[in-house]
């Protein structure tokens, strides 16, 4: 949660504006954990947020840069 998700460094100092975020960071875990063993499913289920970021959403990214030329 601290690395993948940014729950080490709350952004305010107001109980809250830190309640939101926490509650945002356990919703945005809980569903990558979802989608990573139901639609994932394989190798991908004990990959962190990182490597899902790098290996899976940028290939979108790559598709899109070449469809332009």
């Amino acid at each position: 949660m601290k690395g993948d998700f940014a729950g080490g460094q709350l952004p305010s100092g107001d109980f809250g504006e830190n309640a939101a975020w926490w509650w945002i960071m356990i919703l945005a875990m809980n569903l990558n954990t979802i989608m990573k063993r139901l639609v994932l499913g394989g190798s991908w289920v004990s990959r962190r947020m990182k490597a899902i970021r790098f290996l899976f959403i940028n290939i979108s990214g790559r598709i899109v840069e070449r469809s332009m030329n």
